[in-house]
């Protein structure tokens, strides 16, 4: 049956809400809620990715060293893994929408009072309460976006609103940087990045629903039917098969380890340390680096907002096969694998702006994009009932290769090394990226099938039953 015809048989036994999205097509209703995401994710990219931008600006107004701000850049990061741990979990527990919420209007209020930061303690404080919220966004976000995606389109919504918005509203963040930093100062960045979230939260509020995964039990019946209804009228009134324990009250650390799940949980907080390490190296300090290197001001900026366009553009086309070949990561090794000559080609063409550009892009295309990629994965990899909490803990791998990639490199600019130097070393992590997602990808094929396996039995069981 083609999709613009589906409908729901009324005799049919009944289904979980989950079962009823799975294999019908987008509803309006559903593209407003991955909007509603995306616009978070962007706004939350913006405010997260900013810092590497304006950073030569805040050193030469308050007459430092770029190095001597490592610790405000590091502030806002450990924010964000506070976050991820502390409060993103809590999306399995009180529900997805209160932490949404709650995170975005945090990290808007901070974020827009770093525009008064006075020395660069405060600025560093700030920087970590924002992080905090922005950390504990994003995990819930994800999982929102899965848990509202038929199964032929989870891969591609997990990767576009959990890696693909964030990067887009770095390259926002570029944008508006080399427009409103000459013309303006550095301040107006952060305040543009206060101003726009509060301006868009009752919108947030307005429309973003709770998680299906969460309201499906006999207590919240009504709740899941309106839902359903917005998503399709006939959904509305078909039977549904409810359990209370559907999301337990708790998900604790030990879920993701439970049910052969160790080596998988492993492998893919490597591969999120490690794909971070290299994302957040070159969108912190690339364009100081470039700096350093003899380019202009706006050719190092450029360089790092193509390989972020390049880095969106290569996740959405990964995504794209990763549903087609019904959630084979394979490919992302490959990317990470070529990551190593092309940064080794980037370092030996720092002095010519269109090599420059050239591999800046190559690397986002090929070595940024999987990292998105692995938002998928961490989304689908987990039951509904610990979706948060194994998205918040893998996150968490990467907020912390997101501090020690650019805490090394901040060290070693400090040191005097120079940029070519430090640069080379971004393939470190590159290829151990290269080695564990090539390892998890296998692994994660043979756990989803089997998790396909007990959804379809656990389906019999419950058409049994009733």
């Amino acid at each position: 049956m083609r999709p613009d015809s589906w409908s729901y048989p009324m005799s049919s036994p009944a289904l979980s809400p989950a079962a009823l999205i799975a294999e019908r097509p987008f509803s309006s209703y559903q593209r407003v809620v991955l909007g509603i995401c995306l616009l978070i994710g962007l706004l939350d990219g913006y405010d997260a990715l900013t810092i590497g931008y304006v950073i030569p600006a805040i050193a030469e107004d308050w007459g430092v060293s770029a190095g001597s701000l490592t610790p405000a850049v590091t502030a806002g990061l450990v924010g964000l893994v506070i976050g991820a741990i502390t409060l993103g979990a809590l999306g399995d527990r009180r529900g997805r929408r209160l932490v949404v919420i709650t995170g975005f209007s945090v990290f808007a209020v901070f974020s827009g009072a770093i525009a008064f930061a006075p020395n660069m303690f405060t600025l560093a404080v700030l920087r970590f309460l924002a992080g905090v919220g922005l950390g504990a966004v994003l995990p819930s976000l994800i999982a929102l976006s899965v848990e509202y995606s038929p199964t032929r389109r989870k891969a591609l919504s997990a990767i576009v609103v959990g890696t693909s918005s964030v990067s887009l509203g770095g390259i926002l963040g570029a944008a508006l940087s080399a427009y409103l930093v000459p013309v303006f100062n550095w301040q107006s960045v952060f305040l543009v990045g206060g101003i726009l979230p509060l301006l868009v939260l009752p919108l947030v509020v307005r429309l973003l629903p709770e998680s299906l995964a969460f309201l499906s039990t006999p207590e919240r019946e009504g709740e899941v039917r309106r839902v359903l209804a917005r998503i399709d009228p006939e959904l509305g009134q078909v039977p549904l098969a409810l359990e209370p324990a559907t999301v337990q009250s708790k998900a604790p650390l030990g879920v993701l380890f439970a049910d052969r799940r160790a080596p998988l949980t492993i492998l893919l907080w490597i591969s999120y340390f490690c794909g971070y390490c290299l994302t957040f190296i070159v969108s912190t300090w690339m364009p100081a680096l470039l700096d350093d290197a003899g380019q202009t001001s706006s050719v190092s900026i450029w360089a790092t907002a193509l390989s972020t366009v390049g880095a969106v553009i290569g996740a959405m086309t990964q995504g794209y096969f990763i549903d087609r070949r019904r959630q084979d990561y394979g490919l992302l090794g490959v990317g990470y694998l070529l990551g190593v000559p092309i940064i080794i080609a980037l370092v030996n063409s720092m002095t010519s702006a269109p090599l420059v550009i050239l591999f800046a892009v190559l690397l986002g295309l090929l070595s940024l994009a999987p990292v998105a990629c692995m938002a998928a994965l961490s989304a689908n990899l987990y039951p509904a009932s610990a979706r948060a909490t194994g998205v918040g803990w893998a996150l968490t791998m990467a907020r912390i290769g997101s501090i020690v990639g650019p805490l090394v490199v901040g060290i070693l600019i400090q040191q005097g090394l120079a940029p070519s130097t430090i640069f080379s070393l971004a393939c470190v992590p590159t290829g151990l990226a290269a080695v564990s997602v090539t390892v998890l990808a296998r692994r994660a094929r043979a756990e989803l099938r089997r998790q396909s396996e007990i959804h379809v039995a656990a389906d019999q069981k419950t058409h049994s039953a009733i």
